[in-house]
């Protein structure tokens, strides 16, 4: 008796999937085998290159040269109050130098601050700017500032010597002062016009040409020379009247005319000291423009 066996379906199914499985597996690790990489190959020969190639040129650099720089001033900047700095820049290769120079000064016109001076502004181009105070002054004698035209006080203040001492020695040697002046402290330029002489204390004012050898002891009689003028013509009130060259008798501002005196003396029998003889007169003002 035949006798089957049977075996669970569930069993079979398990068993076909399992072989698919391994085969399917087999078959895609046979696909999978390595394949060696080729290695390129490289040729030995050079290339030459085509028609299409594009060749570079290289330009080596170059520096510019020149034997000469063409400098122009850029800038100026003030170091102090007499120089400035100036930056040259070269126009061909860029080159920068500095060189020190003085101000070039621009002045405006002066203005009066005061009665006694005047300012105005000095400046340069670097920017430097400073004030100048200056005094006024008139040298032609106008009574106007010659620089900004302010109209000068008149002032007219002119020394001149108090006494002119006059010594006699036994032998009727005259001798007088070395340093008498007349002195001018105006602001402009003055002339003495006139000058007269007048005797004193029973003094008579004689022609200083006389000869007093001829005339009395104690007498009282004096002839005068200033400044090579002389007492010439006497009037009947005992007064003399000194000619006087113009040009001689003119004195500038803070200026001094020399005095030089001399005189003739008739001979007295006694000292005379500190007794006053003359009065001069002098009449100054202030000289033609």
């Amino acid at each position: 008796m035949t006798r089957t066996r049977r075996r669970p379906f569930g069993a079979m199914l398990l068993a076909v999937l399992f072989l698919m499985s391994l085969f399917s597996t087999t078959a895609f690790a046979s696909d999978l085998e390595e394949v060696p990489d080729e290695e390129p190959a490289f040729s030995e020969e050079p290339v030459l290159p085509s028609d299409t190639d594009i060749e570079i040129e290289v330009i080596p650099e170059t520096e510019i040269e020149h034997t000469e720089h063409s400098f122009n001033a850029v800038s100026r900047a003030s170091l102090n109050t007499v120089e400035h700095e100036v930056y040259l820049l070269c126009s061909v290769c860029g080159a920068l130098e500095t060189v020190t120079e003085g101000h070039e000064l621009a002045f405006s016109d002066w203005i009066a601050i005061s009665d006694t001076e005047h300012q105005r502004e000095k400046s340069c181009i670097c920017g430097f700017s400073a004030i100048e105070t200056a005094l006024h002054h008139d040298n032609d004698g106008d009574y106007l500032c010659d620089d900004c035209g302010y109209q000068l006080v008149q002032r007219f203040s002119v020394t001149v010597p108090a006494c002119l001492p006059i010594a006699v020695s036994e032998t009727g040697a005259v001798t007088t002062a070395a340093n008498a002046q007349i002195f001018n402290n105006s602001a402009g330029t003055v002339m003495v016009t006139d000058i007269w002489v007048s005797g004193e204390n029973g003094w008579s004012v004689v022609p200083y040409n006389r000869n007093m050898a001829s005339e009395k002891v104690d007498s009282k009689q004096i002839g005068l020379m200033l400044n090579n003028t002389a007492t010439e013509i006497i009037g009947g009130d005992n007064t003399a009247v000194l000619t006087l060259t113009e040009y001689e008798w003119i004195i500038a501002p803070d200026s001094a005319l020399p005095l030089t005196y001399d005189a003739v003396i008739s001979a007295i029998s006694r000292p005379i000291i500190g007794e006053t003889v003359l009065t001069l007169y002098f009449v100054v003002g202030w000289a033609p423009k």
